[in-house]
């Protein structure tokens, strides 16, 4: 009788211990299982970001696929003004050489009188790294010199 007294005591402190055990079981199981609602609510939200990151993403290709096309064809469009008034400037350069070289005898013979326009057009082929104050600016690619009014050597108007 001992020995089922102590049989009888043995198995309730197991059942006691596997219902403690078990209950500890069920605590774990609802924590890992608030854990994965959480992650699941996360992921979702991280996707609804993702989705409106890739729309972005798309705008701003398709945005800057147009402003790589509009700069290759403003580029274009300057380079093709430069060559015109490149040819243009060159045209009235080579006119107006040969109508002072016609003219040459008027102009060592008379002098100039106040109203007579003169002008040049003429630029820096080489930028200038911090002039004086006192420092001549010389445009060294003279393009057009009405009247000889510009001396390119000198810089002198």
């Amino acid at each position: 009788m001992i020995i089922a007294l102590v049989f009888i005591h043995a198995v309730c402190v197991f059942a006691n211990n596997q219902d403690s055990r078990l209950d500890e079981l069920e605590q774990i199981l609802k924590q890992h299982i608030f854990k994965l609602k959480e992650q699941e609510i996360r992921i979702g939200n991280l996707e609804v970001i993702n989705t409106a990151q890739k729309s972005e993403i798309e705008v701003l290709k398709h945005r800057d696929y147009n402003q790589t096309k509009e700069i290759t064809f403003l580029k274009q469009r300057m380079v093709n003004c430069l060559k015109t008034e490149d040819s243009l400037s060159d045209n009235n350069s080579e006119n107006e050489e040969q109508n002072l070289k016609g003219n040459a005898v008027e102009k060592i013979i008379l002098p100039r009188s106040f109203g007579q326009v003169v002008a040049f057009y003429a630029y820096m082929s080489k930028p200038q790294n911090n002039p004086g104050a006192r420092h001549t600016l010389v445009f060294d690619v003279l393009r057009t010199n009405i009247y000889s009014g510009y001396n390119g050597a000198t810089g002198i108007f």
